[in-house]
Protein backbone atom coordinates (compact mmCIF):
# COMPACT_ATOMS: atom_id res chain seq x y z
CA UNK A 1 0.00 0.00 0.00
CA UNK A 2 1.44 3.44 -1.01
CA UNK A 3 0.55 6.39 0.55
CA UNK A 4 0.50 8.82 -2.39
CA UNK A 5 0.43 8.22 -6.11
CA UNK A 6 4.49 7.57 -7.30
CA UNK A 7 5.96 9.78 -9.84
CA UNK A 8 4.80 7.99 -13.06
CA UNK A 9 1.47 8.58 -11.54
CA UNK A 10 1.87 12.26 -10.73
CA UNK A 11 2.94 13.06 -14.02
CA UNK A 12 -0.38 11.24 -15.74
CA UNK A 13 -2.73 13.30 -12.77
CA UNK A 14 -4.73 15.81 -14.72
CA UNK A 15 -6.15 19.00 -13.21
CA UNK A 16 -9.03 17.67 -12.20
CA UNK A 17 -7.66 14.46 -10.29
CA UNK A 18 -5.87 17.18 -8.27
CA UNK A 19 -8.45 18.96 -7.27
CA UNK A 20 -10.78 16.00 -6.40
CA UNK A 21 -7.75 14.84 -4.34
CA UNK A 22 -7.19 18.08 -2.41
CA UNK A 23 -10.99 17.92 -2.22
CA UNK A 24 -10.68 14.69 -0.37
CA UNK A 25 -8.11 16.09 1.87
CA UNK A 26 -10.43 19.00 3.06
CA UNK A 27 -13.37 16.80 3.26
CA UNK A 28 -11.31 14.38 5.58
CA UNK A 29 -9.81 17.33 7.60
CA UNK A 30 -12.48 18.80 8.29
CA UNK A 31 -14.95 15.64 8.92
CA UNK A 32 -12.04 14.66 11.94
CA UNK A 33 -11.35 18.34 13.55
CA UNK A 34 -15.12 18.91 13.79
CA UNK A 35 -17.32 15.45 13.23
CA UNK A 36 -14.64 12.79 15.43
CA UNK A 37 -14.92 14.47 18.97
CA UNK A 38 -19.07 13.73 19.02
CA UNK A 39 -18.48 10.94 17.58
CA UNK A 40 -16.00 9.12 19.57
CA UNK A 41 -18.43 7.12 22.21
CA UNK A 42 -19.83 5.77 19.61
CA UNK A 43 -17.20 4.56 17.79
CA UNK A 44 -15.50 2.69 20.85
CA UNK A 45 -19.03 0.91 21.07
CA UNK A 46 -18.68 -0.13 17.66
CA UNK A 47 -15.35 -1.37 18.24
CA UNK A 48 -16.36 -3.10 21.41
CA UNK A 49 -18.95 -5.26 19.68
CA UNK A 50 -16.79 -6.20 17.25
CA UNK A 51 -14.33 -7.61 19.81
CA UNK A 52 -17.04 -9.39 21.93
CA UNK A 53 -19.54 -10.38 19.00
CA UNK A 54 -17.28 -13.74 18.39
CA UNK A 55 -17.54 -14.55 22.08
CA UNK A 56 -21.28 -14.18 22.17
CA UNK A 57 -22.22 -15.93 19.46
CA UNK A 58 -20.38 -18.98 20.67
CA UNK A 59 -22.16 -18.29 24.09
CA UNK A 60 -25.24 -17.89 22.61
CA UNK A 61 -24.62 -21.79 20.15
CA UNK A 62 -23.09 -23.31 23.53
CA UNK A 63 -25.50 -21.69 26.42
CA UNK A 64 -28.70 -20.52 24.39
CA UNK A 65 -28.21 -17.31 26.42
CA UNK A 66 -29.03 -14.50 23.77
CA UNK A 67 -26.68 -12.48 22.62
CA UNK A 68 -27.71 -8.68 24.67
CA UNK A 69 -27.01 -10.43 27.51
CA UNK A 70 -23.53 -11.78 27.31
CA UNK A 71 -22.33 -9.17 25.73
CA UNK A 72 -23.61 -6.81 27.88
CA UNK A 73 -21.75 -8.89 30.70
CA UNK A 74 -18.77 -8.86 28.74
CA UNK A 75 -18.58 -5.43 27.41
CA UNK A 76 -19.52 -4.59 31.39
CA UNK A 77 -16.46 -6.90 32.11
CA UNK A 78 -14.04 -4.98 30.06
CA UNK A 79 -14.96 -1.89 31.23
CA UNK A 80 -14.39 -2.89 34.94
CA UNK A 81 -11.33 -4.46 34.43
CA UNK A 82 -10.39 -1.27 32.23
CA UNK A 83 -11.45 0.88 34.80
CA UNK A 84 -9.34 -0.87 37.66
CA UNK A 85 -6.45 -0.63 35.70
CA UNK A 86 -6.75 2.78 35.19
CA UNK A 87 -7.13 3.59 38.58
CA UNK A 88 -4.24 1.52 39.87
CA UNK A 89 -2.23 3.48 37.51
CA UNK A 90 -3.47 6.77 38.33
CA UNK A 91 -2.84 5.67 42.39
CA UNK A 92 0.84 4.70 41.37
CA UNK A 93 1.27 8.11 39.38
CA UNK A 94 -0.09 10.41 42.34
CA UNK A 95 1.98 8.46 44.63
CA UNK A 96 4.79 9.16 42.81
CA UNK A 97 3.54 12.88 42.44
CA UNK A 98 3.36 13.62 45.98
CA UNK A 99 7.06 11.70 46.58
CA UNK A 100 7.76 14.58 44.03
CA UNK A 101 6.17 17.46 46.17
CA UNK A 102 7.69 16.46 49.38
CA UNK A 103 11.08 16.34 48.10
CA UNK A 104 10.40 19.79 46.52
CA UNK A 105 12.78 21.72 49.12
CA UNK A 106 15.52 19.00 48.44
CA UNK A 107 14.83 19.70 44.60
CA UNK A 108 15.25 23.55 45.21
CA UNK A 109 18.18 23.17 47.52
CA UNK A 110 20.45 20.95 44.76
CA UNK A 111 19.12 23.78 42.55
CA UNK A 112 20.50 26.51 43.97
CA UNK A 113 24.11 24.15 44.37
CA UNK A 114 23.70 23.67 40.50
CA UNK A 115 22.96 27.72 39.95
CA UNK A 116 26.17 28.14 41.90
CA UNK A 117 28.41 25.84 39.90
CA UNK A 118 26.65 27.14 36.68
CA UNK A 119 27.64 31.02 37.48
CA UNK A 120 31.13 30.03 38.58
CA UNK A 121 31.59 28.36 34.94
CA UNK A 122 30.32 31.15 33.30
CA UNK A 123 32.49 33.52 35.16
CA UNK A 124 35.74 31.71 34.02
CA UNK A 125 34.22 31.97 30.25
CA UNK A 126 32.47 35.50 30.15
CA UNK A 127 34.56 37.04 33.04
CA UNK A 128 31.03 38.84 34.09
CA UNK A 129 31.21 38.22 38.29
CA UNK A 130 29.55 35.20 39.76
CA UNK A 131 26.66 36.74 42.39
CA UNK A 132 26.01 39.17 39.37
CA UNK A 133 25.16 36.29 36.59
CA UNK A 134 23.45 34.46 39.76
CA UNK A 135 21.59 37.83 40.91
CA UNK A 136 20.57 38.08 37.22
CA UNK A 137 18.84 34.38 37.37
CA UNK A 138 17.31 34.91 40.01
CA UNK A 139 15.61 37.81 39.25
CA UNK A 140 14.19 36.33 36.11
CA UNK A 141 13.51 33.31 37.98
CA UNK A 142 11.10 35.63 40.54
CA UNK A 143 9.28 37.62 37.35
CA UNK A 144 8.34 34.49 36.29
CA UNK A 145 7.30 33.25 39.63
CA UNK A 146 4.78 36.12 40.15
CA UNK A 147 3.48 35.68 36.76
CA UNK A 148 2.97 31.89 37.05
CA UNK A 149 0.74 32.69 40.64
CA UNK A 150 -1.63 35.53 38.55
CA UNK A 151 -1.98 33.28 36.41
CA UNK A 152 -2.83 30.44 38.83
CA UNK A 153 -5.25 32.58 40.68
CA UNK A 154 -6.96 33.90 37.70
CA UNK A 155 -7.25 30.60 36.26
CA UNK A 156 -8.36 28.82 39.02
CA UNK A 157 -11.96 28.89 39.70
CA UNK A 158 -12.25 28.50 35.56
CA UNK A 159 -9.99 25.38 36.05
CA UNK A 160 -12.10 23.79 38.63
CA UNK A 161 -14.99 23.86 36.81
CA UNK A 162 -13.39 22.52 33.38
CA UNK A 163 -12.37 19.39 35.50
CA UNK A 164 -16.19 19.23 36.42
CA UNK A 165 -17.25 19.82 32.74
CA UNK A 166 -14.48 17.14 31.77
CA UNK A 167 -15.60 14.72 34.33
CA UNK A 168 -19.28 14.86 33.34
CA UNK A 169 -18.38 14.11 29.84
CA UNK A 170 -16.34 11.56 30.34
CA UNK A 171 -18.84 10.09 32.72
CA UNK A 172 -21.98 10.55 29.67
CA UNK A 173 -19.43 9.25 26.85
CA UNK A 174 -18.58 5.76 29.03
CA UNK A 175 -22.47 5.20 29.55
CA UNK A 176 -23.15 5.87 26.00
CA UNK A 177 -20.35 3.80 24.51
CA UNK A 178 -21.44 0.54 26.79
CA UNK A 179 -24.84 1.63 26.15
CA UNK A 180 -24.44 1.58 22.24
CA UNK A 181 -22.35 -1.58 22.32
CA UNK A 182 -24.57 -3.46 23.98
CA UNK A 183 -27.26 -2.62 21.42
CA UNK A 184 -25.08 -3.14 18.23
CA UNK A 185 -24.22 -6.55 19.93
CA UNK A 186 -27.50 -7.66 19.73
CA UNK A 187 -28.24 -6.82 15.49
CA UNK A 188 -24.27 -6.31 14.72
CA UNK A 189 -24.85 -9.07 11.41
CA UNK A 190 -28.26 -7.89 10.78
CA UNK A 191 -26.98 -3.97 10.33
CA UNK A 192 -24.52 -5.26 8.68
CA UNK A 193 -26.57 -7.45 6.27
CA UNK A 194 -28.27 -4.18 5.47
CA UNK A 195 -25.48 -2.42 4.58
CA UNK A 196 -24.09 -4.56 2.27
CA UNK A 197 -26.83 -5.39 0.25
CA UNK A 198 -27.67 -1.80 -0.62
CA UNK A 199 -25.25 -0.32 -3.27
CA UNK A 200 -24.48 3.15 -1.83
CA UNK A 201 -24.60 1.90 1.77
CA UNK A 202 -22.58 -0.86 0.57
CA UNK A 203 -20.04 0.91 -0.80
CA UNK A 204 -19.94 2.99 2.19
CA UNK A 205 -19.13 0.27 4.16
CA UNK A 206 -16.53 -1.46 2.19
CA UNK A 207 -14.56 1.21 2.49
CA UNK A 208 -15.25 2.04 6.16
CA UNK A 209 -14.16 -1.63 6.82
CA UNK A 210 -10.95 -0.45 5.01
CA UNK A 211 -10.34 2.40 6.62
CA UNK A 212 -11.44 1.07 9.97
CA UNK A 213 -8.82 -1.65 8.84
CA UNK A 214 -5.44 0.70 8.07
CA UNK A 215 -5.87 2.97 10.79
CA UNK A 216 -6.21 -0.13 13.43
CA UNK A 217 -3.35 -0.61 12.48
CA UNK A 218 -2.00 2.70 12.83
CA UNK A 219 -2.87 2.98 16.13
CA UNK A 220 -1.97 -0.82 17.29
CA UNK A 221 1.80 -0.10 15.93
CA UNK A 222 2.49 3.27 17.49
CA UNK A 223 0.67 1.93 21.09
CA UNK A 224 3.06 -0.91 20.72
CA UNK A 225 5.72 1.27 20.11
CA UNK A 226 5.15 3.47 22.47
CA UNK A 227 4.44 1.23 25.47
CA UNK A 228 7.76 -0.28 24.56
CA UNK A 229 9.81 2.59 24.87
CA UNK A 230 7.63 3.46 28.40
CA UNK A 231 8.65 -0.33 29.33
CA UNK A 232 12.40 -0.41 28.67
CA UNK A 233 12.44 3.44 30.32
CA UNK A 234 10.73 2.67 33.35
CA UNK A 235 12.94 -0.45 33.39
CA UNK A 236 16.11 1.68 32.60
CA UNK A 237 15.55 4.54 35.25
CA UNK A 238 14.53 2.02 38.05
CA UNK A 239 18.14 0.48 37.19
CA UNK A 240 19.59 3.86 37.72
CA UNK A 241 17.54 4.37 40.72
CA UNK A 242 14.99 7.64 39.95
CA UNK A 243 12.71 7.24 42.32
CA UNK A 244 10.06 8.46 39.78
CA UNK A 245 10.40 6.05 37.02
CA UNK A 246 6.81 5.39 36.30
CA UNK A 247 5.74 8.79 35.31
CA UNK A 248 9.33 10.03 34.00
CA UNK A 249 9.18 6.28 31.72
CA UNK A 250 5.53 7.63 30.88
CA UNK A 251 6.38 10.89 30.00
CA UNK A 252 9.33 9.70 27.47
CA UNK A 253 7.16 7.10 26.08
CA UNK A 254 5.06 9.74 24.81
CA UNK A 255 7.00 12.67 23.99
CA UNK A 256 9.36 10.37 22.05
CA UNK A 257 6.51 9.79 19.65
CA UNK A 258 6.05 13.47 19.06
CA UNK A 259 8.50 14.80 16.01
CA UNK A 260 11.39 16.90 16.92
CA UNK A 261 11.01 16.66 20.47
CA UNK A 262 11.79 13.18 21.52
CA UNK A 263 13.11 11.70 24.27
CA UNK A 264 16.37 13.78 24.23
CA UNK A 265 14.41 16.24 25.46
CA UNK A 266 14.57 15.01 29.03
CA UNK A 267 17.15 12.38 28.98
CA UNK A 268 19.72 14.26 27.90
CA UNK A 269 19.46 17.37 29.90
CA UNK A 270 18.94 15.04 32.95
CA UNK A 271 22.46 13.45 32.21
CA UNK A 272 23.99 16.96 32.68
CA UNK A 273 22.65 18.34 35.37
CA UNK A 274 24.32 14.65 36.93
CA UNK A 275 27.76 15.79 35.51
CA UNK A 276 27.41 18.77 36.99
CA UNK A 277 26.68 17.30 40.21
CA UNK A 278 29.60 15.07 39.35
CA UNK A 279 28.09 12.38 40.00
CA UNK A 280 29.27 10.59 36.43
CA UNK A 281 28.35 6.99 36.53
CA UNK A 282 24.60 7.86 36.77
CA UNK A 283 24.75 10.64 33.72
CA UNK A 284 25.99 7.88 31.77
CA UNK A 285 23.23 5.60 32.58
CA UNK A 286 20.90 8.44 31.13
CA UNK A 287 22.53 8.81 27.85
CA UNK A 288 23.38 5.13 27.32
CA UNK A 289 19.41 4.98 28.31
CA UNK A 290 18.85 8.04 25.70
CA UNK A 291 21.02 5.97 23.01
CA UNK A 292 19.07 2.46 23.67
CA UNK A 293 15.97 4.62 23.13
CA UNK A 294 16.82 6.53 20.12
CA UNK A 295 18.16 2.61 18.68
CA UNK A 296 14.95 1.15 19.48
CA UNK A 297 13.04 3.38 17.58
CA UNK A 298 15.06 3.72 14.59
CA UNK A 299 14.96 -0.10 14.27
CA UNK A 300 11.47 -0.21 15.29
CA UNK A 301 9.58 2.04 13.59
CA UNK A 302 9.87 1.38 9.96
CA UNK A 303 9.30 -1.93 10.79
CA UNK A 304 6.34 -1.88 12.54
CA UNK A 305 4.88 1.25 11.57
CA UNK A 306 5.56 1.39 7.94
CA UNK A 307 4.80 -2.20 7.38
CA UNK A 308 1.40 -2.26 9.08
CA UNK A 309 0.05 1.06 7.16
CA UNK A 310 2.41 1.56 4.32
CA UNK A 311 3.53 4.80 4.99
CA UNK A 312 7.15 5.65 3.87
CA UNK A 313 8.97 7.43 6.99
CA UNK A 314 8.85 10.71 5.59
CA UNK A 315 5.24 10.75 4.78
CA UNK A 316 4.86 9.21 8.44
CA UNK A 317 6.86 12.71 9.56
CA UNK A 318 4.97 15.11 7.30
CA UNK A 319 1.75 13.36 8.56
CA UNK A 320 2.43 13.71 12.14
CA UNK A 321 4.08 17.52 12.20
CA UNK A 322 0.86 18.50 9.85
CA UNK A 323 -1.84 16.83 12.62
CA UNK A 324 -0.05 19.32 15.07
CA UNK A 325 -1.11 22.09 13.39
CA UNK A 326 -4.55 21.01 12.00
CA UNK A 327 -5.61 18.97 15.42
CA UNK A 328 -3.41 19.98 17.87
CA UNK A 329 -1.31 17.49 20.82
CA UNK A 330 -3.69 14.77 19.52
CA UNK A 331 -2.23 15.37 15.48
CA UNK A 332 0.40 12.60 15.72
CA UNK A 333 -2.27 10.39 15.82
CA UNK A 334 -5.17 11.69 13.29
CA UNK A 335 -2.45 13.11 11.27
CA UNK A 336 -1.16 9.85 10.06
CA UNK A 337 -4.45 8.13 10.11
CA UNK A 338 -6.31 11.03 8.03
CA UNK A 339 -3.63 10.39 5.29
CA UNK A 340 -4.50 6.66 5.40
CA UNK A 341 -8.12 7.56 5.05
CA UNK A 342 -7.23 9.71 2.27
CA UNK A 343 -5.03 6.94 0.80
CA UNK A 344 -7.81 4.39 1.19
CA UNK A 345 -10.66 6.90 -0.45
CA UNK A 346 -8.11 8.06 -3.39
CA UNK A 347 -7.51 4.37 -4.05
CA UNK A 348 -11.25 3.33 -3.58
CA UNK A 349 -12.09 5.99 -6.70
CA UNK A 350 -9.58 5.06 -9.00
CA UNK A 351 -10.86 1.68 -8.65
CA UNK A 352 -14.39 2.99 -8.97
CA UNK A 353 -13.91 4.25 -11.98
CA UNK A 354 -11.92 1.76 -13.64
CA UNK A 355 -14.77 -0.51 -12.87
CA UNK A 356 -17.22 2.03 -14.78
CA UNK A 357 -14.95 2.22 -17.42
CA UNK A 358 -14.79 -1.49 -18.12
CA UNK A 359 -18.60 -1.53 -17.80
CA UNK A 360 -19.13 0.78 -20.37
CA UNK A 361 -16.89 -0.65 -23.00
CA UNK A 362 -18.32 -3.96 -21.84
CA UNK A 363 -21.71 -2.79 -22.86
Amino acid sequence: MRCLPNNREREKMSGKQVGVLLGISVLVGIVIKFLLPPAIPFLLGWILAIWVLPATKWIEKKFRIKRGISGGILIGLITIFSGYGIVKGIQLLLKQLRSLITNMKIWTSQSGILLKKWCTIAEQYTGIEEWKIESFVLDQVDSVQIILQQRAQEYCMEGIWNVVNQIIVWGGGIIVTIIFGILLVQDMEDIRNRMEEGPVLGRISAVGKKVYQAGGKYLKAQGLLMIIIALVCMIGLWIIGNPYFVISGLIVGVLDALPVIGAGMILIPWALIWVLKGNYMVALGYFLLYLLVDLIRQFLEPKILGKEIGLHPAWMLISVYGGFFLYGFAGFILGPISVVIIQTLWKELKVSKEKNRKNAENS
